[in-house]
């Protein structure tokens, strides 16, 4: 990541790298499993308040020196210290060498998934360099609008993530009936969580853009139409993992990634920002559909699959 990052920067190459390798170590939080397990503290204690902590005292070491690479080793030393905080919590000592040779197999056995999420950043993180090629002259209102929505959709993944738990434990016969709870939720976050973000996005662009970056009203509106299709795309996705066909969720991504890829493209250079965001909406509601419709057959095969049990039963 250190590598890629350097090779690719027009500028600032070193502090590309570092970054890089920074957020590469993301891979060292255990949040997840804390997230399985039921464990919203341990999250807090463990992974979230170090590296908190440690984000707030870069962020005054940089107004004191102007080096903006203490944000990088903050970072970095955040995930690593986070890492050995989990292991204390968890009380499983650290990774053996036993552990890192079933690594490969583990990796092959989620080698779908895997595929799916390494074609995922066609639609998720490329917009804004797609968006730098064919519209240069609109990369920074989108870059910012673009950012100030990642970060308010990381803050929502905590609905989703205490869904996984609830759906997680669900007995078979309640898993179709939590299904539709859950993507209905998800459904009503993504339009409560869309219009918040319309109305919120003026003010918080002020503060953090030092009043620098103004974006026209349709973008923020495209904007918020892409936050709504990606929590309900949260919750459909969930509901494939609970169905045991977390593998289908790949053929939603490919098709997200191919027509979002080529939408943003055409429309990016037509109508700048407001086309990025419009490609990425196609994108969403594209996956969406996909796992919606993968989801609905699912749930019709098992519920016809019980009825005919009920009736052999019965019969017998």
């Amino acid at each position: 990541a250190g590598v890629c990052s350097f090779l690719v920067a027009p500028d600032h190459q070193l502090i590309a790298a570092e970054v890089g390798v920074a957020a590469a170590l993301a891979g060292l939080s255990s949040a997840w499993f804390f997230v399985g397990c039921g464990r919203p503290i341990a999250i807090l204690i463990a992974d979230a308040t170090p590296r908190l902590l440690l984000t707030a005292v870069s962020a005054v070491l940089i107004v004191a020196t102007g080096r903006v690479e203490y944000y990088a080793i903050a970072v970095a030393i955040g995930y690593v210290l986070a890492f050995f905080l989990s292991f204390a919590l968890i009380h499983k000592g650290v990774p053996r060498g036993t552990d890192f040779a079933r690594a490969p197999g583990i990796i092959r056995d989620q080698m779908v998934v895997t595929g799916g999420r390494a074609i995922s950043p066609v639609y998720t993180t490329l917009p804004i360099a797609i968006i730098g090629l064919v519209s240069p002259a609109s990369v920074a209102v989108f870059s910012a609008v673009e950012r100030l929505m990642r970060m308010g959709l990381n803050v929502l993944t905590s609905v989703p993530h205490r869904l996984q738990i609830w759906l997680g434990s669900a007995v078979p016969t309640d898993i179709p009936k939590r299904i539709r709870v859950t993507i209905a939720l998800n459904a009503g976050l993504g339009i409560v969580s869309g219009l918040c973000f319309f109305l919120l996005f003026a003010p918080f662009a002020e503060v953090l853009f030092s009043g620098t970056i103004s974006a026209p009203p349709e973008v923020v509106i495209a904007a918020s139409t892409v936050v709504a299709l990606i929590c309900t795309s949260r919750g459909a996705g969930l509901a494939l993992v609970a169905l045991r066909s977390q593998n289908l969720i790949s053929a939603a991504v490919t098709s997200a990634a191919i027509t979002g890829g080529v939408a943003m493209f055409a429309l990016g250079a037509k109508f700048g920002a407001l086309g990025g965001f419009l490609g990425e909406a196609i994108a969403e509601a594209t996956g969406l559909l996909v796992q919606l419709v993968i989801v609905f057959r699912l749930l019709k095969k098992v519920h016809r699959t019980r009825r005919d049990d009920a009736m052999g039963q019965a019969c017998s």
